[in-house]
């Protein structure tokens, strides 16, 4: 509660005793009440402060609302995606294929728009009792992303993850992520650092789908072999690696080496692109020089390892070895 603690001091000083105000004048200046809200926890500056403080003050009123609207889209339609996407797996994946497989086109479209009603309202619900979005935001990304991140890598890498598998994975991941969160929030057991909570819901997530995958019938053979010839992934894959030719195996060993290579160069690229504007808006520009030639080092490694290699316009699946 450090943002409201510091905002109450700066609306209402009065309040508090007049030493502490004197000390934040001497500290920070006249305009002691503006910088206060720029002052973090730690005695360093808020990130979460920056932005609104850089459009108050350094940015022209109609460019600020230009950006500030901008901003509002970017997340009204952040919002739409997911709620949509929320929206179309229920409707798809268990209204349908569970609750009423022969609904009609209209029952589905009602569907849809209850589903999706019923998800802002719960966002309603939720949200006054959230404090803070870092706890929901790192419980979001560490523990419940975490539990669908098996069946998510398995289903490339390994020729025998099949739908049961992926099913179960994600089931068992969500589930143990959503206990996790309520036997924390009535204090029934310890908050763990996140580290350490992304490890446990990986590890159940990967033996959810591993275990599912193995007791259940694999994925027929020919869509396998339709997939792995038109993705031609790396991983484990060795009954349908077996089948191909000697040139067309060391075609795709070429091919496979080449994007991962490519892997951690594009991060870099994503990076540098990403630093380097920010680096010229805060003139900052020695360090803009010591990135941009890292950034121009990334973009020949893309071309080099993978965009040279790709198949060409006129052929996008391309025959083994392009």
């Amino acid at each position: 509660m450090w943002h409201d603690l510091t905002s109450h001091i700066a609306r209402a000083p009065q309040s508090y005793p007049p030493a502490l105000i004197e000390g934040l004048k001497n500290l920070l200046g006249a305009d002691w009440g503006s910088k206060l809200a720029l002052v973090g926890y730690e005695g360093i500056v808020n990130p979460e402060q920056v932005l609104p403080a850089v459009l108050l003050s350094k940015v022209p009123m109609g460019l600020a609302g230009l950006i500030i609207v901008a901003m509002l889209a970017a997340m009204k339609g952040s919002l739409a995606g997911m709620v949509n996407g929320t929206s179309a797996f229920f409707v798809k994946d268990i209204y349908q294929a569970f609750i009423r497989p022969n609904a009609s086109t209209r029952e589905l479209i009602a569907a849809s728009w209850l589903s999706t009603a019923g998800v802002l309202v719960l966002g309603l619900v939720v949200a006054p009792y959230a404090t803070s979005i870092n706890p929901i935001w790192g419980w979001i990304i560490m523990s419940f992303t975490a539990g669908s991140l098996a069946p998510t890598f398995l289903r490339f890498y390994w020729w025998r993850c099949n739908a049961w598998g992926v099913i179960w994975g994600i089931t068992v991941g969500t589930l143990a992520a959503m206990v996790q969160y309520v036997l924390q929030a009535f204090d029934l057991i310890p908050t763990l650092p996140e580290w350490q909570v992304f490890i446990f819901m990986t590890v159940l997530s990967f033996g959810g789908a591993i275990i599912a995958s193995l007791l259940t019938a694999p994925t027929d053979m020919e869509t396998l072999r339709h997939f792995y010839r038109t993705t031609r992934p790396f991983g484990f894959w060795g009954p349908l690696k077996r089948e191909l030719s000697s040139e067309d195996r060391a075609a795709y060993a070429l091919e496979n080496r080449n994007d991962i290579i490519t892997v951690p160069i594009a991060m870099v690229w994503q990076v540098t692109m990403f630093i380097l504007p920010m680096q010229l808006v805060v003139k900052s520009y020695s360090a803009f020089w010591m990135t941009l030639p890292i950034f121009l080092a990334s973009v020949a490694g893309m071309y080099w390892f993978w965009w040279r290699n790709l198949p060409p316009a006129t052929d996008p699946a391309g025959p083994p070895g392009t």
